[in-house]
């Protein structure tokens, strides 16, 4: 009790506006971080729920194709085995010429000169020489 007296004797009140300051900063920091805290607890809720509607979306579309692909069924792509579809030689498209018309020709020749091949070569050419140019 003598202690408790002695303590309200020796008390200043620049002691208090010391006692003030400090807590006031002690508030203001308890509540910088509480912001801090708030803020970030939000932001990773909100990412969490982002992420978690990416996965949902995913998913949907994963089952919406496995939906789709379970409506196929094997003989949609493989042919069935029958003997007349096995072959076991090439089967041409079209019967070997040796000699062409002049109208054949026309139709299925493709002039190198149309095509650039001419260019490029010259080109090709021009980089190999400078490249060989260097060469000590």
């Amino acid at each position: 009790m003598a202690n408790i007296r002695e303590k309200i004797r020796s008390f200043h009140p620049g002691d208090f506006i010391n006692m003030k300051a400090f807590l006031l900063v002690m508030v203001s920091f308890l509540m910088l971080t509480l912001l801090i805290s708030v803020s970030i607890i939000f932001f990773s809720m909100r990412n969490r729920k982002i992420a978690e509607d990416t996965i949902q979306q995913q998913n949907s579309f994963v089952h919406s194709l496995d939906r789709s692909l379970d409506d196929l069924t094997a003989g949609d792509f493989i042919f069935p085995e029958q003997e007349n579809l096995k072959q076991t030689q090439p089967h041409l498209q079209r019967e070997p010429q040796r000699n062409w018309s002049s109208e054949e020709i026309e139709r299925y020749w493709v002039d190198p000169a149309d095509t650039g091949i001419g260019e490029i070569s010259e080109h090709n050419h021009s980089l190999v020489e400078e490249m060989l140019g260097r060469v000590p």
